[in-house]
């Protein structure tokens, strides 16, 4: 009988052991929880705290628009060999803008061509060629519009863009 006692001893500890790694896993695992559950919350209400960047227009408003017909430039470093088609369209931040854009229509169709000549066919053909030139003739304009009017353009867009 002893021996039986002794023998329920040793089941018994036994069974303690995988007791206490049982438990051990579960705070790990409860602690993983927690930890992700404390970086999912800060990524959900660090996203609600950050101002929203105000846009150039009101996204229900129609944009303020004028179009030039196109204008045919000379590309820069090929002795008129190469010619540039564009067909721009400026984007306004007020309705009254307009009418004294269509006024200035000569100067501005001149600046759109100025900027437009100095870019050679690389740089046309290059990956920021496009923006290269949109950004020339937005400054360009601006330039203008701050001399003579209040007001800005808001971004340009070419709807034809070919090089022949």
């Amino acid at each position: 009988m002893a021996e039986d006692k002794d023998n329920v001893k040793d089941v018994t500890e036994a069974d303690d052991v995988p007791k206490k790694g049982k438990g051990t896993i579960l705070i790990v695992v409860l602690g993983v929880v927690l930890i992700a559950g404390g970086i999912g919350a800060g990524l959900v209400l660090g996203k609600k705290s950050r101002p929203v960047p105000a846009g150039p227009a009101k996204k229900n408003e129609t944009p303020v628009i004028i179009q030039f017909q196109d204008l045919y430039v000379n590309i820069a470093e090929t002795k008129a060999t190469r010619v540039l088609k564009l067909t721009v369209v400026l984007e306004l931040s007020e309705e009254k803008l307009v009418t004294p854009l269509e006024a200035h229509r000569a100067i501005i169709r001149d600046l759109m061509s100025e900027a437009a000549s100095h870019l050679t066919i690389e740089e046309l053909e290059g990956r920021n060629g496009r923006s290269i030139l949109k950004r020339e003739i937005k400054n360009n304009v601006n330039d203008l519009l701050r001399d003579r009017l209040a007001g800005a353009v808001i971004n340009v867009y070419f709807s034809d863009f070919l090089i022949q």
